[in-house]
Formats: C-alpha cells, structure tokens, sequence
C-alpha cells in the first residue's frame, strides 16, 4: 500500500490483525500491536479485542494481562 503513496489507517491495520489473529496465532498478533505503535498508528477498541480474542482462542492467558495493562490509560 504504501508503495503506491496509499497509506494504511487503523482499519486497514484491523483488517490484516484480524487476519493475522485467525492463522497466525498469539505472537503474530501481537507483533502487530507492536508494528502499529511503531508506525504511530493507535490500536483500538477492536485491534485489542482482536488479539484478546486470539489469546483466549490459544489459552495464552498470561499475555493477556499484558495486553489488558497497555490497553487501559
């Protein structure tokens, strides 16, 4: 996309975590949180719900709270 000059907003980013959280597990998911903060763009509601979804999905409870704890100001 940014090749082109578009460049990906949040829902574009949701879309691909979402992708990402259905095939490529927990630790994909989150290293796209990562990307997404790196790149400046703030996950939202839905990225968050996204990828608690994909760790409830996996039973990697314990990252949750990780994800809990950098959702909440």
């Amino acid at each position: 996309m940014e090749e082109e000059g578009s460049v990906p907003d949040i829902n574009s980013h949701n879309i691909i975590l979402y992708g990402l959280a259905r095939s490529g597990g927990p630790n994909r998911a989150m290293e796209m949180v990562m990307k997404m903060k790196n790149a400046n763009i703030k996950p939202d509601s839905v990225s968050y719900n996204t990828v608690l979804g994909c760790l409830s999905r996996a039973e990697a409870v314990g990252k949750i709270d990780d994800i809990r704890k950098d959702s909440v100001p």
